[in-house]
């Protein structure tokens, strides 16, 4: 929640905007601390705690990282769908793959709106994780629905490609 008329908004917004950069810089803590002044600003604007979800995942603090993943699944499908994806990316790490792809594949069935981009995003997730034949048929679903010219056509003709090399 940004109300541009509320001045503590707009400070985080700024505040924010600055955290990122940190962040981008691979300035973590001082990312925080500003990050940490703009959630003091705007405590509502959980877009804020992505930011520091990944700045936890790029110190290997996976803890706090998975904490906040968890929390935010429960904030809307948008924040499910991305929180599932990033703690999926933990697992990985952490060597508990079949844990990630659960969790993803349990994310996708509950989205209401599966857009072609989501769907390519879950095929690409199964061929990264070596689910082949699964992923095929997800790149075919993108491929039913875009024509030639599309720019997912070609990463997905490329993907379902490789997907079939890998299956033989």
């Amino acid at each position: 929640s940004f109300n541009c008329k509320n001045e503590k908004h707009v400070i985080a917004e700024i505040l924010y905007i600055t955290s990122n950069a940190l962040s981008s810089q691979s300035m973590y803590s001082l990312s925080d601390f500003y990050l940490n002044l703009a959630k003091y600003l705007n405590e509502d604007f959980h877009s804020y705690d992505t930011l520091l979800a990944e700045n936890f995942y790029k110190v290997n603090n996976f803890k706090n990282a998975k904490k906040i993943y968890n929390s935010l699944i429960e904030k809307g499908k948008a924040f499910q769908w991305y929180s599932s994806k990033q703690l999926a990316a933990i697992y990985i790490q952490e060597n508990n793959k079949e844990k990630a792809l659960k969790l993803v594949g349990d994310a996708y069935d509950n989205l209401v709106n599966k857009d072609i981009y989501v769907t390519f995003d879950y095929a690409e997730f199964l061929k990264n994780n070596e689910k082949f034949k699964e992923s095929i048929f997800y790149y075919a679903k993108v491929l039913d629905k875009i024509k030639r010219n599309h720019p997912l056509y070609v990463e997905s003709t490329d993907g379902r490609g490789v997907a079939y090399e890998r299956v033989g």
